[in-house]
């Protein structure tokens, strides 16, 4: 298979499907991002609580990691 969207004899071509593509999307409504509440949760120790009550611990990493980069300087 070859890429031929940059190729200059399919330049007409590529503009075309381009604009009926602009054309048939809907322009008005995005799609709803959908999260399942109820999904099934993973227990494993790797796997953080669907709560965000690790983010201060998450935090609390990342800043000792961006320290000792910025001390080796």
């Amino acid at each position: 298979m070859n890429n031929l969207h940059e190729s200059p004899e399919y330049r007409d071509e590529v503009q075309k499907m381009t604009a009926a593509l602009s054309a048939w999307r809907c322009k008005d409504s995005k799609p709803q991002a959908h999260l399942d509440y109820d999904a099934p949760q993973i227990q494993q120790p790797n796997v953080p609580p669907p709560d965000l009550s690790h983010r201060n611990a998450v935090i609390h990493y990342y800043r000792e990691k961006m320290q000792a980069l910025q001390d080796r300087r």
